[in-house]
């Protein structure tokens, strides 16, 4: 198991995971700009909002887990 899922390879999911959230997030806020920063359709944004949250969230717990199998592989000396 630790011969694929390196810490290398946890990092780049993890990060490519945080910028698409963050990027979804900056959709969000682009949505909300083109109307006025005024009330929003709930339906459209939260379909926007909660994909980018789960993105980020899930993006950083890939990278802790990354580092966490990486010290459980290690080997004592």
């Amino acid at each position: 198991m630790f011969r694929y899922l390196t810490l290398e390879a946890g990092l780049v999911v993890g990060v490519l995971l945080v910028l698409a959230g963050t990027g979804a997030w900056g959709l969000g806020l682009e949505y909300w700009r083109s109307n006025h920063f005024g009330p929003l359709d709930p339906e459209k944004a939260l379909r926007i909002v909660i994909p980018g949250a789960m993105s980020v969230t899930l993006g950083f717990q890939i990278i802790l887990s990354s580092f966490f199998l990486s010290v459980l592989g290690m080997a004592r000396q």
